[in-house]
């Protein structure tokens, strides 16, 4: 996917519905869930899950290692279940949050973004599984309503629309 360069990297708001189908029989890497690449190398802002064997539940987000959000998956992402994903961020605000399913699961310190060209975002990747340089291949999950917002949207907000859209 290409992105248009409107997008806002001082605030926003990126959501959407989430279902793994991966079990503990996948192989040791790294799953990538989301994954916006910048104009500039090692610019980016993505979401992993880590198969690590010694923290094998493990997801974070950043932004090009500046700021990073972790926390325990297991009792957030099960096999044929829908979850869903909401990152928000604002500048001014000096942070960023990720939500599973309208609960706050982490808060980080955004980073401060020039406005330059290596900033400007350029591609949008989900659902792959990173075998090393330019041989990714998809992982086996579902997406559903995938949301990018210019502004961050509130827990009330985000609990809505998971109210409003649930998957069960």
């Amino acid at each position: 996917y290409l992105i248009n360069e409107s997008i806002n990297l001082g605030r926003g708001t990126i959501m959407f519905w989430f279902q793994p189908r991966w079990s503990g029989d996948d192989p040791v890497g790294q799953y990538t869930l989301f994954w916006l690449t910048m104009r500039g190398s090692q610019k980016y802002f993505a979401i992993h899950r880590s198969f690590n064997p010694q923290d094998p539940l493990a997801l974070y987000m950043n932004l090009q290692w500046d700021s990073v959000i972790q926390t325990t998956t297991a009792s957030h992402f099960h096999p044929g279940e829908w979850i869903h994903i909401a990152l928000t961020w604002d500048k001014e605000q000096k942070n960023f949050s990720a939500y599973f399913d309208g609960d706050l699961v982490g808060t980080a310190v955004w980073p401060d973004v020039v406005e330059e060209a290596d900033y400007i975002p350029e591609t949008l990747k989900l659902g792959l599984y990173y075998q090393g340089e330019g041989e990714d291949s998809p992982i086996n999950a579902s997406y559903d309503e995938l949301f990018i917002f210019d502004g961050p949207l509130s827990a009330t907000e985000i609990g809505a629309y998971i109210e409003e859209t649930s998957k069960e």
